[in-house]
């Protein structure tokens, strides 16, 4: 299922109208498996044009997921950049965080929000 939540995303990426792969991203991301929601975050960060699904999706899931599932939302987060701004103050919390990669993560998304600016 992991791997089927990438490849949605590469499609995604690859069409001009995706928003029926946004919707099967979406619903993948209550999938029990921890490697699905991550998959399928990642993927819909590659959706042109889905960044206000991704960026409410990557945040719910901040909020609630796995080690591996919340540094996969800080990826998209960060690949987000500029349009994820409203994430900084959330991210700097994260930056202090016990866990490391999760820290470090949460670091690299606010630099690459940053540096997006105009």
């Amino acid at each position: 299922r992991a791997a089927a939540a990438e490849a949605l995303g590469q499609v995604g990426a690859l069409v001009s109208d995706a928003r029926v792969l946004a919707e099967a991203l979406v619903t993948a991301l209550s999938d029990d498996a921890a490697s699905v929601r991550a998959a399928a975050l990642r993927a819909l960060s590659q959706l042109k044009g889905y960044a206000d699904r991704a960026l409410p999706a990557a945040l719910r899931a901040l909020a609630a997921g796995e080690d591996s599932v919340r540094v996969a939302a800080l990826e998209v987060i960060a690949a987000l950049g500029a349009k994820a701004d409203a994430a900084l103050p959330l991210l700097e919390r994260l930056a202090g965080s016990d866990d490391g990669a999760v820290a470090e993560a949460a670091k690299r998304a606010a630099e690459a929000i940053r540096s997006a600016r105009p």
